[in-house]
């Protein structure tokens, strides 16, 4: 078969307001099991903003979003990193 993981994947669209999944198998982007989801960074800052209600200028806490954020691609090691 020579099937290989690498050969199956996600795109991710991460918008301001909206956000899309979308699966690839094979180098073929399946458009039509794709989702779109009606959240985004502005949601992400609205919420990080209840989160630190210290900081009320909207343009620090989308800096601070940017720069500081991340995903973890391991959760577990990255909080180790984090506790020391």
């Amino acid at each position: 078969l020579g099937f290989s993981y690498r050969d199956v994947g996600l795109v991710l669209d991460l918008g301001y307001e909206t956000s899309r999944v979308v699966p690839v198998y094979y180098g073929h982007a399946l458009t039509h099991h794709g989702v779109e989801l009606n959240y985004g960074g502005k949601d992400l800052t609205d919420y990080m903003a209840q989160l630190v209600p210290a900081i009320t200028h909207r343009g620090t806490i989308e800096d601070l979003k940017e720069k500081r954020c991340f995903v973890a691609t391991d959760f577990e090691g990255d909080l180790e990193k984090a506790k020391s």
